[in-house]
């Protein structure tokens, strides 16, 4: 028995509604100011200091993947992989994990809410333009976006996907993202004890990355 046109469309438009409400709920949630995701997170981290690298770096690379999707500020995931692996390998898990992350988004992006983000943008004419720019410049203007941190990262990666192939928008966060976590994990390098990841020093670039 196969399923009208019309109620594929009605099934569709609960996933993207229960979609949108956990992805928004969980971002305002991790904003608030006495938010438990920070608390859990420490909990996490706490425990992996006590794991061997392999396995410690496969859940800080989870961790990132996790938390693209859901828009939660990757910042303090990328802080505790610069204490724990130092620069280069610390940069390496976290633009791995970040980048993965963002590939699943734009998979999320084109399958499932699609419509709903254009007809978001088609509403806000400095994302139509930020659209057609990226559409004519490809992967330099996507690597460009990804560098910048006027363009907060959680909005660029549900923008992108419906003007953007795939490889270009992966090469592009891939090679954008590399000096973005470079520049986080090598300020926690002056940091030695996780337990300062969440200090109001590092607050203010929570949301851009």
């Amino acid at each position: 028995m196969s399923l009208s046109t019309e109620t594929l469309s009605k099934i569709k438009k609960y996933i993207v509604i229960s979609f949108a409400v956990i992805i928004g709920s969980v971002f305002l949630l991790s904003l608030l100011p006495d938010s438990p995701i920070p608390k859990v997170l420490m909990s996490i981290f706490k425990i992996i200091q006590n794991l061997d690298i392999i396995t410690s770096s496969i859940i800080i690379t989870i961790l990132h993947i996790i938390a693209v999707p859901f828009m939660i500020p990757t910042t303090p995931i990328t802080i505790v992989a610069g204490i724990m692996f130092g620069t280069v390998l610390g940069t390496i898990i976290s633009t791995i994990g970040c980048t993965i992350g963002a590939i699943i988004v734009f998979f999320i992006t084109r399958f499932v809410v699609l419509e709903t983000i254009n007809e978001y943008i088609n509403k806000n004419e400095n994302l139509k333009l930020m659209q057609l720019i990226v559409k004519e410049n490809g992967l330099i203007f996507i690597t460009l976006l990804r560098v910048s941190p006027v363009f907060p990262f959680p909005i660029i990666n549900y923008i992108l996907p419906p003007v953007v192939d795939f490889i270009p928008y992966a090469i592009g966060t891939l090679i954008g993202l590399i000096p973005c976590n470079f520049v986080v994990v090598y300020f926690s390098a002056s940091m030695t004890n996780i337990t300062e990841v969440f200090s109001s020093s590092f607050v203010i670039i929570f949301f851009f990355k």
